[in-house]
């Protein structure tokens, strides 16, 4: 019987190129969980969570999510798993994401049910390939483009400390 199972995974891996997903558990304590490819970071302050979860990070399609990204995509796990504060996060851009952008402000968008929607306090900073901003639950989330009309009034506070000024995602 083991066997088969043995047999059964090695078929999935083989056939379907399953991907095993490893988390990483964060709980009242707080702490950081950063995808695979060192690309998103989900940064959880002390007290976010009431109890312990394990986080997953995973790189999505975004194409097949009917979302018009402008960089990566993921989906962020247990979906729907709400904060008790909000936790930070953050994608790192490539060079090529930054310039498709052109003119237009780049965002984090999370899906909610069947929409996508933009985080409100986002933080973009063209010149270092940050965009950041607050997130209150777990979703799928993916980089967007805003149009050029919104500006690039968030900017990223590139002093040492980890407090933001006014300008950047809330932190308690």
């Amino acid at each position: 019987m083991a066997r088969l199972g043995t047999l059964t995974i090695f078929a999935c891996v083989a056939m379907m190129g399953c991907q095993q997903v490893d988390g990483e558990t964060v709980g009242p304590r707080g702490g950081t969980v950063v995808s695979q490819d060192g690309r998103l970071s989900l940064e959880i302050d002390p007290g976010a969570l009431a109890r312990e979860v394990e986080i997953t990070i995973t790189p999505a399609d975004c194409a097949s999510m009917d979302v018009d990204a402008a960089g990566p995509c993921y989906h962020v796990g247990p979906v729907g798993t709400a904060f008790l504060l909000p936790a930070l996060l953050t994608v790192e851009l490539e060079p090529g994401d930054v310039e498709s952008a052109g003119d237009d402000d780049l965002a984090l968008s999370a899906l909610r049910e069947h929409d996508w929607n933009v985080l409100a306090d986002r933080n973009y900073d063209p010149e270092h390939g940050m965009v950041a901003a607050s997130a209150t639950y777990l979703s799928s989330f993916a980089v967007v483009p805003l149009p050029s009309e919104h500006g690039h009034d968030h900017e990223f506070d590139h002093d040492d400390d980890d407090d933001h000024d006014d300008d950047g995602p809330a932190r308690p």
